[in-house]
Order: C-alpha cells, then sequence, then structure tokens
C-alpha cells in the first residue's frame, strides 16, 4: 500500500514552513513592521496634497483629514501585529496545524483589507474637500512614474490617487 503523503512531499514543505517561520520571527526581532502592510498610502496623499495650488484652508483641511485617518489605523495596525504574533506562535509549534494558520492567514487578509478600506475613507474626504482641477491635479502621475513606465507593458494606472 502506498503511503498518504511522499516523502519528497515531507521533505520539501518542512523547509518552506521553517523559512516562513524564519522569516517572520527575523522581521520583529529586527523590529521591522511586517511586510503585509505595505507603504504608507498616507504619507504619499499627504506629500501630493503638499504640492496642490490649492487655499491654505483646504490644504489645512485636507492635512486634518489624513491625520484622522492616520489615528483610525493606529487600532487596525495593533490588531494587525498582534494577529502576525499570532501567526509566528503557530508556526513556531513542533508540529503546526495547518486549519489554524490557514485561519490565521485569513484573519490577517481581513485586517489588511481594513486598513486599505481606511485609506480608501481618507482619500475620499480629500477628494471631496478639493475642486476638480485640484483632484486632477492630484490625480496626475509624477513625471519620474511616467519615465519609469515608459517601456512597460503594464502602468499603475489603477494604482495611482
Amino acid at each position: 500500500m502506498r503511503p498518504r503523503f511522499s516523502a519528497s512531499l515531507l521533505f520539501t514543505s518542512i523547509p518552506l514552513l521553517a523559512a516562513l517561520a524564519a522569516a517572520l520571527t527575523l522581521g520583529s526581532a529586527a523590529g521591522a513592521r511586517p511586510m503585509a502592510w505595505g507603504n504608507d498610502h498616507l504619507g504619499t496623499l499627504e506629500g501630493r496634497v503638499s504640492g496642490l495650488d490649492v487655499d491654505d484652508l483646504i490644504r489645512e483641511a485636507c492635512y486634518a483629514e489624513i491625520d484622522s485617518g492616520r489615528q483610525s489605523q493606529r487600532a487596525a495596525r495593533e490588531q494587525l501585529l498582534a494577529a502576525h504574533e499570532e501567526m509566528r506562535a503557530l508556526l513556531e509549534q513542533p508540529e503546526p496545524s495547518e486549519l489554524a494558520v490557514l485561519a490565521q492567514a485569513d484573519q490577517i487578509a481581513v485586517l489588511l483589507a481594513e486598513t486599505r478600506k481606511a485609506e480608501l475613507r481618507t482619500l475620499l474626504r480629500v477628494l471631496s474637500l478639493l475642486d476638480d482641477a485640484a483632484r486632477a491635479e492630484l490625480r496626475a502621475r509624477p513625471a519620474h512614474f511616467r519615465e519609469q513606465l515608459s517601456g512597460t507593458e503594464r502602468g499603475f494606472e489603477g494604482h495611482r490617487f
């Protein structure tokens, strides 16, 4: 009778799990935030607002919305950090449960989606403060991005503000 799992599958999955656990552990040991948090979209938005040709009152109102968005993200990021710590603990067990690890991965995905939704809510609030010309100026890609993308087949149209 043939074994349910082959030895080659076992020997390839163990190093993969070990590498994942090491990456998660080393990331927190170095004081780095989890890679899944991605870029600081609100910082990018703040930088773009600073370059807009708008009245100072509108600019300050935009900054206030961005600051409010950052405050609302703090709790979500703390939950995300806790979820990554829980994943790390699961992976450090001698025999991690696949169901538990995948359920935790789902929880992390939900928290990441909530963080992104909060960023988008902030963006929408900032856009509501701007007139059509300022919105167009905010959405325009910087020249260096256009130059970098000129030789590529696909651009970042779905990711710009």
